[in-house]
This record gives C-alpha cells, structure tokens and sequence, in this order.
C-alpha cells in the first residue's frame, strides 16, 4: 500500500523544524524562539507518523 503524500510530508516538514530547534539549542538562542519550532515540529512529526501507520 503506498504512503499518503500528506504523511510523508509532514513527517518532512516535522524533521526540518527538529532540527532547527536543535540548531537554535546549540547556538545558545532564548528559549522562546526554540520552544515553537520544536512544538509544532513534534505536532507534525505524530501526525505524519500516525497517517502512515494507520
């Protein structure tokens, strides 16, 4: 059965804010610039995995 298109991208679109988040992390930058990309990237990560395994 082949992957849903809308999965596969935001499983991709939750990546790239991963690791953004974790590149602002290692550049020392405040907390509130980090804390959204890593929230909403972790939102579309368990969507995009949800949607695909289900």
């Amino acid at each position: 059965m082949p992957a849903s298109p809308v999965a596969v991208a935001a499983v991709v679109f939750g990546l790239i804010l991963e690791v953004s988040a974790a590149n602002l992390w290692g550049r020392r930058r405040p907390r509130g610039e980090i804390l959204p990309l890593a929230l909403i990237g972790a939102i579309f990560l368990a969507i995009g995995l949800f949607r695909l395994l289900v």
